[in-house]
């Protein structure tokens, strides 16, 4: 969410409204990640068995998803994408 904020600005600031959230985009996620311990949902790759050698195959593999060119903002290559997963490790 944080990489698309200011690409998705005006849907993530309604979002967080619809939510009960002041302050766009960083606090709609910051709204999220305190829902996460509640519902049960780990916080980070490394909690769910990823390991971290394996983040540039993942990367690689997301570029080829043809998800990825319906990102908000858009992805210019391998290392977007590894450092988001980077961040999430």
């Amino acid at each position: 969410m944080t990489f698309n904020a200011q690409a998705a600005a005006g849907p993530l600031a309604l979002a967080a409204q619809a939510v009960g959230v002041d302050g766009g985009a960083d606090a709609l996620a910051d709204f999220l990640r305190a829902l996460q311990p509640e519902a049960g949902v780990p916080h980070r790759l490394r909690d769910i068995g990823v390991a971290r050698d394996a983040l540039a195959a993942i990367a690689e593999k997301a570029l080829r998803e043809r998800g990825i060119y319906y990102n908000p903002r858009p992805v210019s290559g391998s290392d977007d994408v590894l450092a988001l997963l980077e961040a999430a490790y």
